[in-house]
């Protein structure tokens, strides 16, 4: 049963202080390192996700990885169809799509699912089927990034009630699963997974925050901090952020600082987030009334808003986001009308920190000479290429 656990932990790739980037083709081609950029990612070749909404996405190396998703408009005479139940990779090196013939137990709950790294895995937990609420789950799998195959995680103990809208993360040997939805009620339930010998146990807690679903989590120290969500008809302010004690097993609320010139975030759900280091990063989403573009990032040691000085490409919410062991963060897909009929495949990326100089170095060639990215390995390895690149570039 502890098969599915085995793996790599992912190799620190070494970085420096706090910045974002983009590159350029000023001054003759050279290649630029510019802080506080979201690009705009571009894609070789006719191979493409279509729209969609309700995926998610990890990074690992170079490559991004995304699961499900929904669009009504693919769906024809068979409401079924308009769910994904494929996974596709990015690779940010070739900046081609491939969509990844999978194998074994894949999961058919593909929208408003769970989805995290861990280790060389991306775990998937919850979802709901189509029409939204009549199909749910309260499953755990696990996709092997190396050999693409999906295994039923063999769980026991008091396991969550099936749900969608789910928000996950992993603290200390076991993954938490906090609130989420049934379509018709809303829970801010805790369920803890002991990942050693996979028994999940309800934490019973007093004072209970707002029910909710939609919603993004941040790990720091001992707590666990849920920022927004909401539900169909509300979405929840991020000025006090419900937080819980992992340690004392019970709810706690933080108090945040507003960004002086421009205070707190609008409320919102359905809205993207990702951890890197010690700062949480929040990207657009739905605040009740209309679509979000802004970028906020919380510092998490002093709880301190900042406002960062750039927007997304377009308001997008019910997207996904992650970022790299690099500090490269990613955007994908997402709706862009307040009223849900108009959904996007974009890819966005933006530096959250300086990377390696190897890093930096291997994107300079790339911006020089894209080609490289396509010759053999055995080449490049014979080039002098290190094994860390090749990796990424056969994945």
């Amino acid at each position: 049963p502890a098969d599915w656990r085995r793996g790599r932990r992912r190799r620190g790739a070494g970085t420096t202080a706090s910045a974002t980037a983009t590159w350029s083709d000023h001054n003759g081609g050279c290649f630029f390192f510019r802080p506080l950029v979201i690009e705009i990612v571009e894609h070789k070749g006719p191979t493409v996700p279509k729209p969609r909404s309700g995926h998610r996405i990890v990074a690992s190396g170079a490559s991004v990885y995304a699961f499900g998703g929904y669009n009504p408009d693919n769906a024809g005479d068979d409401p079924s169809s308009a769910l994904f139940q494929e996974l596709w990779m990015f690779n940010s090196y070739t900046k081609r799509w491939a969509n990844l013939l999978m194998t074994g137990n894949v999961p058919t709950e593909l929208a408003s699912h769970a989805a995290l790294l861990h280790h060389d895995r991306m775990l998937v937990y919850g979802g709901t089927g189509v029409p939204f609420g009549e199909r749910i789950s309260n499953r755990l799998y696990a996709f092997n990034l190396r050999t693409h195959h999906w295994d039923l995680v063999p769980t026991t103990g008091d396991l969550p009630y099936e749900q969608y809208g789910q928000a996950m993360c992993v603290h200390m040997g076991h993954l938490y699963v906090l609130g989420g939805t049934t379509g018709f009620e809303y829970s801010m339930d805790v369920h803890q997974l002991c990942l050693s010998d996979l028994t999940w146990k309800r934490l019973h807690c007093h004072s209970e925050p707002t029910r909710r679903y939609r919603h993004e989590l941040a790990v720091y120290k001992n707590r666990i901090i849920v920022l927004g969500g909401g539900t169909a008809q509300d979405s929840l302010p991020l000025r006090k952020l419900p937080a819980f004690n992992t340690t004392l097993l019970r709810w706690e609320l933080l108090f945040t600082a507003p960004d002086p010139p421009h205070g707190f975030p609008s409320k919102r759900r359905c809205h993207s987030c990702v951890q890197y280091r010690d700062a949480v990063f929040v990207c657009g989403g739905h605040n009740g009334t209309r679509v979000l573009d802004d970028v906020w990032r919380l510092d998490l040691p002093t709880l301190q808003w900042h406002r960062m000085p750039v927007r997304l490409p377009s308001p997008v919410y019910f997207h996904a986001a992650a970022v790299s062991e690099s500090g490269q963060m990613f955007i994908f897909g997402g709706v862009t009308a307040v009223d849900g009929t108009s959904r996007c495949n974009s890819l966005w990326s933006m530096w959250l920190t300086v990377p390696s100089l190897l890093e930096l170095s291997w994107l300079a060639l790339l911006h020089t000479a894209p080609w490289l990215a396509t010759l053999p390995a055995k080449q490049l390895a014979r080039d002098g290429v290190p094994l860390s690149i090749l990796e990424r570039l056969q994945r």
